[in-house]
């Protein structure tokens, strides 16, 4: 726009096409049938590969006219979801007055763990293939606190999975949500910190439906003839065929095959689950 835009964040999916994440105080287009909050400071825009065509472009947060999310971190899953995480933008900036602005309104899901929020805690989106919709909307922090990040401390799994690393506890609050078993064991006084913040983890997995195909070869060389037990281990569900690299082929689970000519063998497992995001996974040794 012709004000205030800065891309945070760079993503692919399968196809190469490129998805971009950050902030704007101007009026980002909103391209396409997708999800949107009107007036919200936060962009996710889809380019071709050629980068010279917008698939879709839409804004997300809480229809403040002004950048209300800091990014840290930015996903599209092997099923073409799209997770954003991030936490307020506007925690003591020197230009709003010194105040703090809460992030406040954000949109949360029913299934959301945590619904509500002291205005500096963490927040998740995922959005659906093309940004039809709102899979998934969470606040996540103690009700003292201002949990925020220094960066470099999001890592998002292709296949689903969220993990982050966060500064909370800070006044030597001892607010911060554990779950049952989790370090630290003292749940009286987990911070430690008396005055200064503490590092706190947590993962959630969406537990996505992707075919991942895997499997094992007990040895990988030796004379002819070489025989070799492989095994499956992909993931549960769908159909299996093997390829041991010289045309030979089979479905079995836990084959047993014998190599009668010397050589160098390229092993592949396909498989094929229609119920999958993915529906088809190669593994290969």
């Amino acid at each position: 726009t012709s004000v205030y835009d800065q891309s945070f964040f760079v993503q692919l999916d399968k196809n190469n096409d490129v998805y971009i994440f950050g902030q704007s105080e101007g009026k980002m287009p909103v391209k396409g049938t997708v999800y949107n909050n009107p007036g919200s400071g936060q962009f996710v825009t889809k380019m071709n590969a050629g980068l010279d065509t917008v698939l879709f472009s839409t804004v997300v947060g809480n229809t403040d006219s002004l950048p209300n999310l800091s990014p840290t971190a930015f996903l599209v899953d092997a099923c073409s979801n799209i997770y954003l995480a991030g936490w307020s933008a506007r925690y003591g900036k020197k230009e709003q007055g010194g105040n703090d602005i809460p992030m406040i309104n954000m949109p949360v899901t029913s299934t959301a763990p945590d619904v509500t929020t002291n205005g500096f805690d963490f927040y998740l989106m995922v959005l659906s293939k093309d940004a039809g919709s709102l899979v998934y909307g969470t606040y996540w922090g103690g009700d003292l606190s201002a949990e925020h990040v220094h960066g470099g401390v999001s890592r998002f799994d292709k296949r689903g999975i969220v993990y982050q690393s966060l500064c909370t506890g800070c006044g030597g609050n001892d607010d911060y949500p554990l779950t049952t078993g989790a370090y630290p064991h003292d749940m009286a006084n987990p911070n430690g910190s008396m005055f200064g913040c503490n590092n706190a983890v947590f993962k959630i997995d969406f537990q996505i439906k992707i075919a991942q195909a895997d499997f094992t070869a007990d040895n990988f060389s030796g004379c002819a003839p070489f025989t070799v037990h492989f095994e499956n281990k992909s993931t549960t569900g769908g159909k299996i065929l093997w390829d041991f690299g010289n045309k030979d082929t089979t479905s079995q689970d836990k084959p047993v095959f014998t190599y009668n000519t010397p050589g160098v063998y390229l092993v592949k497992l396909y498989m094929n689950d229609p119920t999958s995001c993915n529906i088809w996974d190669t593994a290969f040794q």
